[in-house]
């Protein structure tokens, strides 16, 4: 009879030590060897990114010298862009119809189905 008050005196003594005890080292992540705090990486990670990329852009543009450089740079530009999103899709006869409208003050909604 007296093992069970002792057990939960044990047991209410071994958690309040268990909340009274500092957590704030239990950070997993620190500081970087900059100075950057682990709340801030991934901004200074796409901060750094984007620099390096518009400095190469810069570094592009300030070769340009001709219309036939800008128009074969251009052509480069939209190549890749239209390779990085697989391709435009083919022409063909693209249907319109207006299912329904809602005229304003000065201008008029219309609600379209398209199919192509």
């Amino acid at each position: 009879m007296k093992l069970i008050p002792l057990f939960l005196v044990l047991s209410l003594f071994c958690g309040l030590s268990l909340i009274a005890q500092d957590h704030s080292d239990l950070a997993v992540l620190s500081e970087t060897a900059e100075g950057i705090s682990p709340e801030r990486e991934v901004e200074a990670y796409l901060h750094d990114d984007l620099t390096h990329h518009l400095d190469r852009r810069r570094a592009a543009l300030s070769k340009l010298k001709t219309r036939s450089d800008v128009a074969e740079w251009q052509k480069s530009r939209r190549d890749y862009l239209t390779r990085q999103i697989g391709g435009l899709p083919e022409h063909g006869v693209i249907s319109a119809r207006v299912t329904g409208n809602l005229d304003g003050d000065g201008y008029r909604v219309e609600n379209l189905l398209i199919e192509g």
